[in-house]
This record gives structure tokens, C-alpha cells and sequence, in this order.
């Protein structure tokens, strides 16, 4: 059996796990140079106010939402955190997309220790939760399965062997991961759905779309039987956080450093580590012109 862990609006969910006050609120996430900024992520609270993918930053202030830069080093430390939940359940570990949060993990003999198949979704899911993240699981027999389920469906999905395409077939195949030309191809045979998908004659459709098409029907039957491919484990433990304003008193930078401390001593913990030093970084504000009164009373710059 194997368990996919996905984190919904990755890069909305790496801006804000550290930050409580952040996720119940709306989020959006821009990228690009100003002033041509552009909406790239958003939480689902700010997709319920109207926002979309693509809108440009003035557009995005309208909304009242929470606009966060896109920050690849703290998707990179919540990469690997996500990484350190599946490691503290299994040592067989697959980075399974690297843009969008997800991670595959070989759950089989886990049951000793957790319980039946939901009890290990909800053990996985409680320590994400800890570590700061909203996670939906996928349980399968084989990898491509539970990967379909986690990013297809809210919450923990258990399919059970031979359930695969009852399970799947509702879902959109946009979840396959399809190129703009493929996506425009099925749709003119109007096919939506991986239950569509699948029920096309295989000859057929090898024939307009080579082995390219075997493949994407067979992951829409569910029936890949790829081999897991993991990774070696990574024994780095870094977190950041992005100030709106500068800290100049010891009790707020106690306050700061205890919400990055938190996280880090979870994933610690997760990987059943401890640690004997710890390193801080801290990054200077900018320097702004100093303005003053010269004798005259007039301003002037230093």
C-alpha cells in the first residue's frame, strides 16, 4: 500500500504556516517583477472572494486579500518539512512533484502501529497539521493511485485494490498533468473525465497518440504498477520568516524566533532527532535616509 500526503496551494501554504493568523484568511500569492506582478496562488477563501489565477497586483489590492511575494526558499523549506512528515512514518520516501506539494510514501506493515488504513491517514494528516500544513491523503495499492486521490479529493481517500477507476473516474483530467495541446485534443473528442478517458478503445488511441496515450489511460484506470522511487533521506532543518516591519526590541524578536523554533523542533521531533546547536540568521533592514533638524530647524539628510 502506499499514501500520498498533498498540500493544496502549496505556495499559499508555505507563506502561511508559520503565521496562524494567515490561514483563515484570504491569500494570494503574487510572483514577477513590479509592475507586472500576477496573482500565482491563491487559499480557498480568496477563490471564494472572487479572485483567480493570473489577475494582475493592482487588480488582487482590490479584493482585500492578504498578497504575499512568492518566496521559493520558504517552498523549499516547506518542501522539505512535508518530506520530514512522510519520513517519520517510512524510510521509503518519493518527492512526487515538486511544484505542488506532494510526497508518496510505502505504507505497507504500518498497520502494526497505527491501526487499519484511515487511522494511518489521520496519524499522517495530525502530524502535517502540527508541522503547519492542511493535508489531503491518498491511500492506494499503487503509487500513481493514491497520488490521483490526494490531489483529486479533500480530505483521506482509501481505494481499495480493484477499485481503482470507480474510485478516479469522476475526476477531471486535468489532474493528469496534461499539456495545453492534449488538454485542447480531448477536449474536442469530448472527453472530461478520466472515467471517459479510460473507456476509449486502447488501440485507437495508441494510434492517434502513440504510447503517450497508453500511459495516460492507464493512470486513468489506476491500474500504473510504476515502483516507488525514493529518495534519500535529507538531514537539513532550516525555517525563515519574512518581517513586514523590523524588530528593534528583544521581547518581539523572543516572540519570533519561539513561532520558528516550534516548527523546527516538530520536525525534529518527526525524525526522532534532537539538536546539539542551532544557527540564527537575521538580515539587516534596508537602510533609509535618516532625516534630522539642523540648528535652523530646517530638515535635512544624513
Amino acid at each position: 500500500m502506499f499514501a500520498c500526503l498533498h498540500a493544496p496551494d502549496f505556495s499559499v501554504q508555505a507563506a502561511v504556516r508559520l503565521e496562524d493568523e494567515l490561514r483563515q484568511q484570504p491569500v494570494a500569492i503574487v510572483d514577477g517583477s513590479p509592475p507586472l506582478q500576477k496573482v500565482v496562488a491563491l487559499n480557498l477563501q480568496a477563490r471564494e472572494k472572487g479572485m483567480r489565477l493570473g489577475m494582475t497586483n493592482a487588480e488582487a489590492e482590490l479584493f482585500g486579500a492578504k498578497l504575499c511575494r512568492r518566496n521559493r526558499t520558504q517552498e523549499a523549506e516547506a518542501r522539505q518539512a512535508l518530506l520530514d512528515c512522510a519520513f517519520a512514518f517510512s524510510p521509503r520516501v518519493e518527492d512526487a512533484a515538486e511544484n505542488d506539494g506532494s510526497v508518496i510514501l510505502d505504507i505497507d506493515g504500518l498497520e502494526r502501529l497505527h491501526g487499519d488504513a484511515q487511522s494511518i491517514g489521520q496519524a499522517l494528516q495530525q502530524l502535517g497539521s502540527e508541522l503547519g500544513f492542511e493535508l489531503n491523503a491518498g491511500i492506494a495499492t499503487n503509487p500513481e493511485a493514491a497520488a490521483l486521490a490526494a490531489r483529486g479529493f479533500s480530505g483521506i481517500t482509501i481505494i481499495p485494490a480493484g477499485f481503482e477507476l470507480e474510485c478516479l473516474g469522476p475526476l477531471p483530467i486535468s489532474i493528469l498533468g496534461l499539456s495545453l495541446e492534449l488538454q485542447e485534443t480531448f477536449c474536442s473528442w469530448g472527453i472530461h473525465t478520466l472515467q471517459a478517458l479510460a473507456a476509449l478503445p486502447e488501440v485507437g488511441l495508441i494510434a492517434r497518440l502513440g504510447q503517450e496515450g497508453k500511459r495516460l489511460q492507464t493512470l486513468a484506470r489506476g491500474a500504473s504498477q510504476r515502483p516507488l522511487i525514493p529518495m534519500e533521506p535529507e538531514l537539513k532543518f532550516e525555517e525563515s520568516l519574512e518581517l513586514e516591519f523590523p524588530i528593534e526590541l528583544l521581547e518581539p524578536l523572543t516572540f519570533t524566533l519561539a513561532r520558528l523554533l516550534q516548527p523546527l523542533c516538530a520536525r525534529l521531533a518527526a525524525r526522532g532527532l534532537a539538536a546539539g546547536a542551532i544557527a540564527l540568521t537575521l538580515e539587516l533592514e534596508p537602510q533609509r535616509s535618516a532625516v534630522q533638524l539642523d540648528r535652523s530647524g530646517q530638515k535635512r539628510k544624513e
